[in-house]
């Protein structure tokens, strides 16, 4: 049986926080655990790793966006969600800039689509981690492993693969290899077509020297490979 994911649920109001347990009540795939105040919320999650947090902008103290900077710091693979209404437009905006929330949730929610945002956002940091895998596997097979950076956007949507510009030349056959080896590594993971990704479209430009193969995965996922100057 896989292991549960913890969520970590705050709001300072009993009845709303009470409402978001009955939203999660039932479903076996979380251990839900309660808190009513940032701090109280922070002290938990320096104890258990928190995998996903739905917390309220508006409490006393320290505010839902400042949490979630918190959480992210602690464990920036967390999913987080920050519930607010239109008069926190601010914080929300600055929050998502800083990339410190994955989703802002309209209060009042719909308990059927929140369900939905949750689940939607579990399945596209596992397909991230399964991308991200198969990239490092890749460099270190075609001997570019401290040639190359691979960054995650913080909502998991984005995965860009750049070759450093170096002093040395890299063989374009290191390159193509490389390329080829990211695309035949990820299409070959059994675990991506269960979550119905594959490679749908492409799209190579190039500006200022720089070439960059940008693919579209499905499911909102996007790829890109960035080549050095030519």
């Amino acid at each position: 049986m896989a292991e549960k994911l913890k969520m970590l649920l705050v709001d300072d109001e009993e009845n709303i926080l009470n409402a978001l347990c009955r939203v999660f009540r039932g479903d076996d795939s979380y251990e839900i655990i309660t808190a009513n105040n940032a701090h109280d919320a922070l002290n938990k999650a320096s104890t258990m790793p928190v995998d996903i947090i739905i917390s309220d902008q508006r409490m006393p103290g320290m505010g839902g966006a400042e949490l979630l900077q918190k959480i992210r710091d602690m464990y920036p693979d967390s999913i987080r969600f920050l519930l607010s209404g239109y008069a926190d437009v601010e914080a929300i905006i600055s929050a998502i800039n800083e990339g410190d929330i994955y989703r802002f949730v309209k209060k009042p929610w719909n308990n059927e689509e929140l369900k939905g945002l949750v689940k939607n956002s579990i399945s596209q940091r596992d397909i991230t981690r399964i991308i991200s895998e198969a990239i490092f596997r890749a460099r270190r097979t075609v001997d570019l492993n401290r040639d190359i950076d691979v960054a995650v956007s913080d909502d998991g949507r984005n995965i860009n693969v750049r070759l450093k510009e170096t002093s040395k030349v890299i063989p374009a056959h290191n390159v193509l290899r490389l390329i080829d080896f990211v695309i035949g590594s990820i299409e070959s993971e059994g675990k991506l077509d269960a979550k119905g990704i594959k490679f749908s479209s492409g799209v190579v430009n190039k500006k200022e020297g720089k070439i960059n193969l940008a693919i579209e995965l499905g499911k909102g996922i996007n790829l890109t490979i960035e080549l050095p100057s030519t």
